[in-house]
């Protein structure tokens, strides 16, 4: 029933989610990996999102995670997360 409604059909919730977010030019936000791991960063002017039809990903141009022990851990160059590792993203205000 879910399906005959559309939900899944583009435009998704993916798509209109990240079309606000770029609206408003940037976002803090933490992202949850299938493998337990939590990447925090800022989606601003040289991130990306691919969209529908594409399969999701996203390339945060500042980037953070955690190592076994806790430490911080700082991608320098950004980070590029494949939508089929993301399990959900939360946006900080």
């Amino acid at each position: 029933m879910v399906a005959d409604i559309g939900v899944f059909k583009p435009p998704t919730l993916w798509d209109h989610t990240w079309d606000q977010v770029r609206q408003r030019n940037s976002a803090v936000l933490v992202v949850r990996l299938k493998d337990g791991g939590i990447i925090e960063g800022q989606f601003a002017e040289r991130s990306r999102v691919d969209l529908s039809p594409r399969p999701p990903s996203l390339f945060l141009e500042r980037a953070y995670g955690y190592g076994p022990s806790g430490q911080r851990i700082v991608f320098p160059p950004g980070a590029y997360l494949d939508g089929s590792e993301i399990v959900g993203v939360q946006f900080k205000t």
